[in-house]
């Protein structure tokens, strides 16, 4: 009776044994496909960081783009600004040139009538 005992006990371990070698077999398929799954995120994660890095390159680029077309925009506007003083300088010059005309013109008139 004791070794029928001992028989179903050791019947008990090796069931037990069996079903820890099955669990201990599924753990370790399932340890395998995490570290799959964690080697796909890592080049995921790769990918991403090199995808933002670009973005960030082209951002930067952008940005000193439109800094660099903002300042030739100042520039443009303040060569705009002097041709305009230049031609309203211009413009008073001809108007006094004209008025000078006209002054001479009447002058030559009354000289002339007066002969």
């Amino acid at each position: 009776m004791e070794f029928q005992h001992l028989l179903q006990q050791q019947e008990a371990a090796k069931n037990h044994l069996e079903e820890a070698w099955g669990e201990n077999n599924d753990l370790k398929m399932r340890c395998i496909q995490l570290q799959k799954e964690m080697e796909e995120l890592r080049e995921d994660n790769r990918l991403e960081s090199q995808l933002n890095s670009k973005v960030k390159e082209q951002r930067d680029k952008i940005g000193d783009t439109v800094k660099g077309q903002q300042l030739e925009i100042e520039k443009l506007k303040d060569r705009n600004d002097e041709l305009q003083r230049e031609m309203d300088e211009l413009k008073n010059e001809l108007l006094h040139t004209l008025d000078v005309a006209s002054i001479y013109q009447k002058t030559h008139e009354i000289i002339k009538n007066d002969s």
